[in-house]
């Protein structure tokens, strides 16, 4: 049994003796079950909210500036093949126009 244990045992059989043992538990049970050390103050969540909404925020700006990156790659691309695709349709539009003259010229 370390010090701490040691310390609560002692102060529990007092609290025992004095005020009862129902009392002697409420009261033991409003103290920290470690020492004081490792509890969490409100400073510390404090302190650990507005860290954790930094590294969101700098998470959201890089994802959004990411989704931009990829957005106007996803442009450039479609622009292309839109370009390719209309030049497809002109230059066979151009080959059946053509066809079309030589054709008339052959029957005609």
């Amino acid at each position: 049994m370390n010090t701490d244990d040691r310390a609560r045992t002692v102060l529990h059989e007092r609290l025992d003796k004095t005020l009862g043992p129902e009392a002697a538990d409420t009261m033991m049970g409003y103290l920290p079950p470690v020492g004081w050390a490792d509890v969490v103050t409100t400073r510390d969540l404090d302190a650990a909210t507005t860290l954790l909404r930094t590294e969101i925020h700098t998470e959201i700006a890089g994802l959004r500036a990411e989704m931009g990156t990829r957005f106007a790659e996803m442009d450039a691309g479609f622009e292309r093949a839109l370009r390719q695709a209309f030049t497809a349709t002109v230059a066979a539009m151009a080959t059946i126009v053509a066809l079309a003259v030589a054709l008339n010229q052959l029957l005609g």
